[in-house]
């Protein structure tokens, strides 16, 4: 179960009964898009210590309590319950700096603005960043569309504020929104004291006029939420949701909001407690500090990873040991990864030496998992790296390498960190249950691998170039043609190969469903109607 503790006082009736509409709408759209199972519905159960939300089949609404995908939704007030995963939610208001400049004249207490980062629960030391339990998740969101953008947000009843500097104090779980049509704003200067303020009407939440808002992205939250999607995922999604129409799940990348790049989030940081820590895994921060730039406005061709040979980026064996890539290579296997777990093996430099020699005498596409001072040292074709790789591994000196560069990801959130680096290609995965590798996510799927093409393809238009998908995880034959039909250029393999029967014949069946699959798109081009210029076909 996930517990979200939000402010008492937004959980109000009416609000409850908006995002409970919401949610009935979320579920139908999911339904819709494959996310959910047409027979799940959703159940309310309201107590004392809040509500529940709880997502099942009809065949299951008999059993007590809440099932394993449902949420607990909680006032800051309320009791401390034993929930395993447990947010702090906290939605904030903008509030207008001429407003808050006569009120502030007015009264002769002034008070510090702290940063949104070191917003404490009530009565309660601020949340520990580094506690496994508990996260913070602060949400601010505009007015009107033609108000004037600031820097200083009401919280409760006191004043905070997004300068960007704030943010590395006490970086917390920060999902900034604005209202769709509002223009991003560009980065605040810093703020020095202001009064504590509340609404004219003596109210210290959000008005009624931002609880339709409110309410969808609330109920988009915990809906992705209940659909096992992670938390950086789960904010982003209900941020694009209000960029789409209400029929439409969020599919262009301009729906959703610009993340900080991966270079910022690399940097150390200091944390409550006075030391140093990496700033990895933070979520998506205050569009405020983020460049106005558009995605399509970042493609800048000196930045590229070189590209792959995009026929012979189809059926992709990843092995354990260089043996396998030989065998494979004299089998006419075109790209092949060599993927050693254990940094200590003592044959490992010569086996990486070894996959890159035999990668130029066959011609082939070899890229090495994770090892990238020893490609750099080979000159290997190219280098795969995992999200954690990401922030230790020098992307520069691969890139002026002239190292091909493979992405893993493994939602929204990590798909928009690979595409700043302009990879060779991204990884979708894990698709299927799989045993080869411990992973730290639930498998995707069809549908959810369907909508990361869709999203890669429209990051692909936005760049005006081809971005290449490899799916892995848990492919074989069974399946490989439900897999390519989703849109993907390669399927990764690793058990369908090496625990084969026949190696020869699986490595043949695989490359002929590509074959049979480029002959299909083949004909499906020559069919398609010859445009004509000035009545003369070309």
């Amino acid at each position: 179960m996930i517990g979200l503790r939000i402010s008492k006082a937004l959980l109000t009736a009416e609000m409850n009964a908006l995002v409970k509409v919401e949610l009935h709408h979320f579920l139908e759209i999911a339904q819709t898009e494959g996310l959910a199972a047409p027979d799940t519905s959703l159940f309310f159960d309201v107590n004392d210590d809040g509500w529940s939300i709880d997502l099942r089949a009809p065949d299951k609404c008999h059993v007590e309590g809440v099932g394993k995908k449902s949420i607990m939704l909680m006032a800051d007030e309320g009791p401390q319950l034993n929930i395993q995963q447990r947010y702090h939610v906290t939605y904030c208001e903008q509030i207008d700096d001429a407003s808050l400049a006569d009120e502030q004249s007015e009264q002769q207490t002034e008070w510090q603005a702290q940063p949104l980062s070191t917003i404490k629960p009530k009565g309660g030391d601020a949340v520990n960043v580094t506690s496994h339990l508990s996260s913070y998740v602060v949400i601010a969101c505009s007015p009107l569309q033609d108000a004037p953008l600031s820097e200083l947000w009401l919280a409760g009843d006191e004043v905070r504020s997004l300068t960007s500097a704030a943010f590395p104090s006490t970086i917390l779980s920060s999902a900034i929104f604005f209202s769709p049509t509002t223009p991003s704003p560009t980065t605040p200067s810093p703020t020095t004291s202001v009064s504590k303020v509340s609404h004219a009407d003596g109210s210290k939440h959000l008005p009624v006029s931002q609880h339709s808002l409110v309410s969808k992205h609330l109920a988009w939250l915990i809906g992705a939420l209940i659909l096992d999607f992670p938390l950086e995922d789960a904010l982003i999604i209900a941020r694009a949701s209000l960029n789409v129409s209400r029929e439409t799940w969020p599919r262009s990348v301009d729906d959703f909001p610009i993340i900080p790049s991966i270079t910022a989030e690399n940097r150390d940081i200091e944390n409550t407690s006075g030391g140093k820590s990496s700033a990895v895994g933070v979520l998506p921060i205050s569009e405020a500090s983020i460049p106005e730039t558009s995605i399509s406005d970042t493609n800048d061709n000196r930045h590229l990873f070189n590209a792959v040979n995009a026929a012979d980026l189809s059926f992709y064996p990843v092995v354990d040991d260089v043996m396998w890539v030989d065998r494979l290579l004299r089998l006419g296997v075109k790209t092949i990864q060599l993927r050693i777990k254990n940094p200590h093996q003592a044959d490992l430099e010569q086996q990486i030496k070894q996959a890159v020699l035999l990668g130029k005498t066959y011609q082939a596409q070899v890229f090495i998992n994770d090892y990238w001072q020893l490609a750099i040292q080979y000159q290997a074709f190219g280098v795969h790296l995992g999200q954690d790789d990401l922030h230790t591994a020098d992307i520069q000196a691969l890139r002026h390498a002239g190292i091909r560069l493979g992405i893993s990801t493994h939602g929204y959130w990590e798909i928009l960190k690979a595409q700043q680096l302009h990879p060779s290609y991204i990884a979708l995965g894990h698709i299927f249950p799989t045993t080869t590798k411990q992973m730290p996510s639930q498998p995707q799927g069809l549908a959810r691998l369907r909508l990361y093409q869709q999203f890669v393809d429209s990051i692909a238009k936005a760049h005006h170039r081809v971005i290449p998908t490899v799916a892995i995880g848990g492919i074989d034959l069974n399946n490989a043609a439900t897999v390519l039909a989703q849109g993907v250029s390669s399927l990764a393999v690793v058990r369908a190969v090496t625990q084969a029967t026949n190696t020869a014949s699986a490595v043949d069946d695989f490359q002929r469903l590509f074959l049979s699959r480029e002959g299909a798109l083949s004909r499906n081009v020559r069919s398609q109607p010859r445009r004509k210029a000035h009545g003369t076909a070309r």
